[in-house]
């Protein structure tokens, strides 16, 4: 056990390094493409949640222990990322990253601490899904361990569909717009997660809730890399250590919930959460206006620099 959790440990303090680099670089693509390709490049790791869910339903349709299935999809995703990352070149660095922080924990500013409650508030449902999908459906409306399981994949579904299909909507209806219909989305599919007397529709809620969430986050990282107080690295950095620090804190504080009040309480939970961010993307809306940092504009970064 002990070995276990040290492993665990050390994947997790893995994924983080690599989210928070990955979500540089999309940043420093974007820049040299001139277009917005970050909320679509998450689309691709949730369609590979899709095929991990997958995965998972036919592994425990075929009674697999978690340890075999672990040990079988190790190599497979390992051989996978060497060849996806086979022919890739580091993108230049942006002009501004010249006189970054050299800090290893940057200090969130007003401003990314307004976009980690517009669009990092929906990681909690992301976290919700992920994490305890499952046993809301197996405890909640005693489904079998199979069926159960297909929770994880509709919300990934969901989520796929949201951020792959995100530049045509957005273009249609501006951020501010998608953002708030997003976070309505994800309010209603958590309702039916949480007040639905049917399996069927829980997992509809699952749907909705992916969909609603899907484009939240990777429209604050790209917010923060446009914001003008400080250079763009650092801003994408702190927003995604503060998205670090929420992918561990989660579960912890729903393990509690669920151990308190049960799991469609623990779920409902979210509404707070998803409350709270609906209040900065109608009052601030920072999606809109923060490509040229007029929002939350402090002392510019380019002056202190003079």
């Amino acid at each position: 056990m002990p070995v276990l959790f040290a492993a665990l440990l050390i994947a997790g303090a893995l994924q983080g390094i690599l989210a928070i680099t990955g979500n540089v670089e999309a940043d420093r693509m974007e820049t040299a493409l001139g277009q917005k390709i970050l909320v679509r490049a998450h689309g691709f790791y949730s369609l590979g949640t899709v095929l991990a869910g997958t995965a998972g339903i036919g592994f425990r349709a075929l009674g697999l222990a978690p340890w075999l299935h672990l040990t079988i999809m190790l190599p497979v995703a390992t051989a996978m990322a060497i060849i996806a990352t086979q022919r890739m070149q580091t993108v230049p660095a942006r002009w501004d990253e010249a006189i970054g922080s050299d800090a290893r924990v940057v200090r969130p500013t007003l401003a990314i601490v307004m976009l980690f409650i517009a669009g990092g508030a929906s990681l909690y449902l992301d976290n919700a899904a992920s994490d305890w999908s499952v046993i809301l459906l197996r405890d909640g409306y005693a489904l079998n361990a199979v069926a159960a399981t297909v929770a994880v994949t509709v919300w990934a579904v969901g989520r796929a569909f949201g951020r792959l299909s995100y530049p045509v909507i957005e273009r249609r209806v501006g951020e501010t717009r998608l953002a708030l219909g997003m976070a309505c989305i994800a309010l209603a599919g958590l309702a039916l997660v949480i007040l639905s007397a049917y399996a069927g529709l829980a997992m509809f809620g699952l749907v909705l809730m992916g969909f609603g969430t899907s484009a939240l986050f990777p429209m604050a990282i790209s917010a923060a890399a446009r914001l003008t107080d400080r250079p763009s690295a650092v801003n994408v950095a702190s927003l995604s250590q503060l998205a670090f620090l929420s992918a561990i804190a989660t579960p912890i504080v729903l393990g509690g919930l669920v151990e308190l009040f049960g799991i469609r309480l623990a779920f409902a939970s979210g509404t707070v959460v998803m409350a709270a961010s609906l209040a900065v993307l109608l009052f601030r809306k920072p999606f809109g206006r923060v490509a040229d940092g007029s929002v939350y504009r402090s002392k510019s970064w380019r002056t202190r620099q003079r």
